[in-house]
């Protein structure tokens, strides 16, 4: 969505919509674990409140977290945020966005 509206704008729908949203979000965020990913903070990096997408972006970014929160509660350990080339402008090649453990195995 493209319009200067607030109430047009996907993630506060979603609020709007569902009173619990805050607190399913707040839940993801814990069991996450995020603080103990290595490279955590890019995970967020991508978001600019300028950004024409980035409600969009925001989005991405919580599936991200839903997938810290499965890989966690499934036994996989190491978790790492894999960090972008961002000097490389172009980088049309689709690279997994973690690296993660399970029985010896990346």
């Amino acid at each position: 969505m493209h319009s200067s509206n607030w109430f047009e704008n996907g993630l506060i729908l979603a609020i709007l919509r569902n009173s619990d949203a805050p607190s399913y979000y707040e839940n993801i965020l814990q069991k996450g674990n995020i603080r103990q990913i290595e490279n955590s903070k890019e995970i967020f990096s991508v978001l600019r409140g300028d950004d024409r997408y980035y409600d969009l972006k925001i989005f991405d970014v919580l599936a991200e977290i839903c997938l810290l929160q499965w890989a966690n509660a499934n036994g996989y350990t190491n978790i790492k945020k894999l960090t972008i080339n961002k000097d490389n402008k172009f980088n049309s090649v689709k690279t997994p966005d973690f690296e993660m453990q399970i029985d010896r195995k990346i």
